[in-house]
């Protein structure tokens, strides 16, 4: 009776970038939900890493499409596209390096009023396992968003 004649194709092209800015959103969201020294007792630090580095992955490939970033023709410029979108896990890996973090033992604080133990306070001791990573995965983000901005730059201007 009717003919609705939709291509699927165009409006996912129309509203590709909304939409993985929404999924990128919904993972940083769940990402910080998780994001709590507590939770890696209960062993769910794994969810905060995982939304934290999607989310932002997501979020700035979302960005860069709604900007137009990729609707080029010249090689250069299209390489630009290529090492700013490979920049972005290097930063989101930054994050849930800087961010992740495990108990590794607990610190027993008696509690002491008049002179008396009342009890025992018991604060967990917390390590970051992987903080030695970000110093490189920084210096090779920054690396490749500023060669692939400087590409993109020389490639509309030049």
């Amino acid at each position: 009776m009717f003919n609705y004649d939709v291509d699927v194709s165009s409006i996912l092209r129309e509203y590709c970038g909304k939409l993985l800015i929404l999924i990128g959103v919904g993972f940083l969201l769940l990402g910080i939900m998780f994001l709590s020294p507590i939770s890696s007792l209960f062993e769910y630090s794994w969810v905060s890493a995982v939304g934290l580095f999607l989310g932002v992955v997501l979020t700035g490939l979302g960005f860069l499409i709604e900007l137009g970033f990729y609707s080029t023709q010249r090689l250069i410029a299209k390489l630009g596209a290529f090492l700013i979108t490979a920049s972005l896990p290097c930063f989101s890996s930054v994050l849930v390096v800087v961010t992740y973090s495990v108990v590794t033992d607990y610190l027993l604080i008696p509690i002491i009023f008049r002179g008396t133990i009342q009890g025992y306070k018991v604060v967990p001791k917390l390590a970051y396992p992987f903080a030695s990573f970000s110093g490189p995965l920084i210096v090779a983000g920054i690396c490749l968003a500023v060669t692939g901005l400087i590409s993109r730059v020389y490639s509309e201007y030049f």
